[in-house]
């Protein structure tokens, strides 16, 4: 289904399931609600990075489903279950390791094991995941001067620092897992 949208011409995907207030932009990886008016906000889990949106199904019933999931869901034309149910199961993965980059282009599904492969192949290839002191004691400044979530600090610094560290690794620094006798107030 084709239609306009804020000025936008946009390619809207039905997606599977009891989802009929809901249309899915496979090429740019967002979800629109027919109910709100509105594309959807997704934001990122705080545990691994992968964003999240709230979808209520034609009963009423809330969830939480993760954006990646639901694109490849409308691509395919299959609810997520069905490559949760193979033998062996299937996931989404992110070819460019982005979890915030839900286009069709940058998913995948394959076996648990390739997705963690990918994964392992990628971190050899990118630069050590290790904060030096210098990098957490400016992470750690900053997050002592934000203002808003947690989450956002942490994606955005993420973004600012190239994707060469993962969110846990920036996660880390603010909770003080790592380096936790450099006390941000010894500063």
């Amino acid at each position: 289904m084709e239609l306009v949208i804020n000025g936008e011409k946009v390619l809207l995907t039905s997606i599977p399931g009891p989802f009929s207030n809901y249309k899915c932009d496979v090429m740019n990886g967002r979800i629109y609600s027919f109910e709100l008016g509105r594309w959807l906000t997704a934001n990122p889990g705080k545990r691994f990075g992968y964003c999240k949106v709230r979808m209520v199904k034609d009963d009423g019933t809330p969830k939480v489903y993760g954006v990646h999931e639901v694109v490849m869901s409308a691509m395919m034309g299959v609810e997520v279950s069905w490559w949760r149910n193979q033998t062996p199961k299937l996931e989404v993965n992110h070819i460019n390791e982005k979890k915030t980059d839900n286009q069709i282009t940058n998913l995948e599904l394959v076996t648990r094991k390739k997705n963690i492969q990918h994964s392992l192949l990628f971190k050899k290839r990118s630069t050590p995941n290790k904060l030096g002191s210098d990098l957490v004691l400016m992470i750690r400044l900053a997050y002592h001067k934000f203002e808003g979530k947690k989450s956002a600090f942490i994606n955005e610094w993420v973004e600012k620092l190239g994707n060469k560290f993962s969110y846990s690794v920036i996660e880390d620094a603010v909770n003080y897992k790592t380096y936790a006798n450099m006390k941000v107030t010894d500063f």
